[in-house]
């Protein structure tokens, strides 16, 4: 049994109704020996990984890459039911739509078929596209799962006309490739069950808010005891079963949770040691849940939020979870996919900074992904079968960022990626004072790049034409001892230099705010004190306009800020927005504040405070660029 503080499963006649209407084979529950919920919260309990745990993850780590899955019953529809369309994520079809359990049985589930589903074409797709590890949907939020449980006949093979357990099929078409194999498993939100969340159109007395179980004061919200004993219900009879179902019969080496905020501490926690003791080795993200004062959270690796576009510095394992698009299910009305030249771009940046990348994309409901997708995908495929090296166990890059692009390592060999090429195909590498001994083009049969060095902070290389029509080409440096960088951005004058928040040095309180273009810039800006600045250095002198890039925010406005560096500064001050910045929607604006002359040299760019009004932030800062003045 899976109980904590004395709880027991609650057998509800209401709740057993309507779980019938998603067939779950209720089991009998045990007679509680205590049924009084307290304030107090459970103590949080430090997790420390099993010995297991370390190699698993440095060989997911060493995959770097992989392949993102959510495909479900939603995906017949496309994100519209009968005339009805969902937000921007096409997989909440039911919550959007407000469609009801039964009607999504029978209308939704009841019709799903994806007849061209061939789960060796998608593992075959993501090995060639130079992914090392695919992650699937088992259960989204919608509660429906999409393997063979025993826990509930609400699944693919008993409640569709499909009839195949998509998760077994993958799971053994990724064997077959040598990819690493996991599930997402939505454990905190499940629709089709009483003891679940956000679904009020069914069941009224469920939480639509995230951590409705806590107080503000880290206590046990008493208010919501009713629903306590319905969760630990849907914990004991449904979550914790599957999970096990899961972990038991298809082994996965990833487990992906998602949305932990929604259920108390106490029953994430529970599934989580479960996980472990099931799998030590078993390799799980940060979306687990937290503690009742909100500050700490059981994981193996950190992730982004959806859709990232920055990336600020993360200790010890991450991961970015970008989509094609902007839905993770497939969407039949979204065509804003991205170029595998951004996707590149991410990759790289993400491996530059330690971290993996599984990108997403959302198969149709025929089984086939959908032809904007095989064409991101190709793109990046071909890319990788070139520039792989430079990705997989990459580690974090001791060299700074480049107006040109960035860098990965792997022992003494840096990788420059170059996602903005000059026009005459020599690149700078600013602030590096090792001399590399070899310098070559990844993909070229030519062995050595031209290289010299300027001065003593700065290398020249320069790029044969060819490789100016490539995307992204990356260039390999081998040093025979460790490399040395005074780790200060350079501002070139020929380029435009971006200086981007998260690259950047905070003081003051300042947080580095969200991944998402949507929501990007500054948190918590409320000290006069407060700094977000860049060590530079200026190989010349020159003449430089500036500009200011923030988010608009509703409740934020009337402040002043500065841009500041060697003696001079440029003020601005910020609007107040009409938008609150959330996962797909943002006031992202750039400001043209003027033009400063920066000497040759080191120096500080930094944006200070010049006033920021009473009880409240002072901007939402993204980042500051300097274009040269003759440009």
């Amino acid at each position: 049994m899976y109980w904590r503080d004395g709880l027991a499963r609650l057998a509800l006649v209401a709740a057993i109704a309507a779980l019938g209407l998603a067939g779950a084979r209720v089991t009998q529950a045990a007679e509680p020996s205590q049924n009084t919920l307290s304030a107090e919260p459970p103590a949080f309990e430090k997790y420390t990984p099993p010995p297991q745990k370390a190699a698993a993850l440095a060989r997911w780590r060493d995959a770097s890459f992989g392949l993102f899955l959510h495909f479900g019953v939603y995906s017949t529809f496309g994100g519209e039911f009968e005339g009805r369309r969902t937000g921007a994520y096409a997989e909440w079809l039911m919550h959007d739509v407000k469609i009801p359990l039964a009607d999504y049985r029978k209308k939704v589930a009841g019709v799903f078929n994806p007849t061209e589903f061939n789960a060796d074409e998608w593992a075959r797709t993501a090995k060639e596209t130079g992914m090392r590890y695919v992650v699937m949907t088992s259960k989204h939020h919608d509660g429906f799962a999409m393997w063979r449980s025993k826990v509930t006949d609400y699944n693919v093979v008993d409640s569709t006309p499909f009839h195949r357990d998509v998760i077994g099929e993958l799971r053994d078409a990724c064997r077959k490739q040598g990819l690493l194999f996991g599930v997402y498993y939505s454990h905190a939100q499940d629709w089709s069950h009483p003891g679940g969340q956000k679904n009020t159109w069914d069941f009224p007395w469920q939480p639509t808010v995230k951590n409705w179980w806590r107080t503000a004061d880290g206590r046990r919200n008493l208010e919501w005891a009713p629903h306590f004993q319905r969760s630990w219900q849907y914990v004991n009879e449904k979550a914790m079963p599957q999970l096990e179902e899961l972990i038991k019969n298809y082994d996965p080496d990833i487990l992906w949770w998602d949305t932990g905020t929604m259920l108390p501490y106490e029953m994430t926690r529970a599934m989580f040691d479960r996980a472990n003791q099931l799998k030590p080795s078993i390799v799980m993200n940060d979306r687990n849940g937290e503690s009742y004062d909100g500050k700490i959270k059981d994981f193996d690796y950190r992730g982004t939020p959806d859709k990232p576009r920055y990336f600020q510095p993360v200790d010890g394992y991450w991961e970015a979870i970008p989509t094609t698009n902007e839905s993770y299910g497939y969407s039949k009305s979204d065509k804003s996919h991205k170029s595998s030249a951004e996707l590149v771009e991410l990759l790289a940046r993400a491996a530059a900074k330690g971290g993996n990348v599984m990108l997403n994309v959302g198969p149709t409901g025929t089984g086939k992904f959908a032809p904007e997708d095989m064409k991101v995908l190709e793109g990046i495929g071909l890319w990788m079968k070139v520039n792989g090296e430079a990705i997989y166990g990459a580690e974090r890059t001791p060299v700074p960022v480049q107006p040109w692009g960035t860098s990965s390592l792997k022992g003494n060999n840096l990788y420059l990626f170059v996602f903005d090429q000059p026009a005459d195909g020599v690149l700078v590498i600013g602030d590096l004072q090792s001399n590399p001994k070899h310098v070559s083009l990844l993909g070229s049969d030519k062995s050595v790049l031209p290289m010299r060095r300027l001065d003593a902070d700065h290398v020249q290389i320069t790029l044969p034409a060819a490789a100016r029509k490539n995307l992204t080409p990356v260039v390999k440096l081998t040093f025979d001892a460790a490399i040395q960088s005074g780790g200060a951005m350079p501002i070139s004058r020929s380029q435009a230099n971006n200086y981007r928040i998260f690259d950047a040095k905070l003081t003051g309180g300042v947080g580095y705010g969200s991944n998402t273009y949507a929501r990007a810039g500054s948190t918590d800006w409320i000290d006069p004190q407060g700094r977000v600045w860049w060590p530079v250095i200026a190989r010349s002198g020159g003449a430089y306009k500036v500009s200011a890039t923030y988010n608009r925010v509703k409740g934020i406005g009337g402040g002043e800020f500065e841009v500041a560096i060697a003696g001079q500064s440029l003020k601005q001050s910020i609007e107040t927005g009409d938008t609150t910045p959330g996962l797909h929607r943002g006031d992202v604006i750039t400001r043209e504040l003027g033009v400063i002359k920066v000497p040759a040299g080191r120096h500080e760019l930094a944006i200070k405070a010049v006033k920021i009004p009473p009880n409240q932030e002072l901007i939402r800062f993204i980042g500051v660029t300097l274009t040269p003045a003759d440009r």
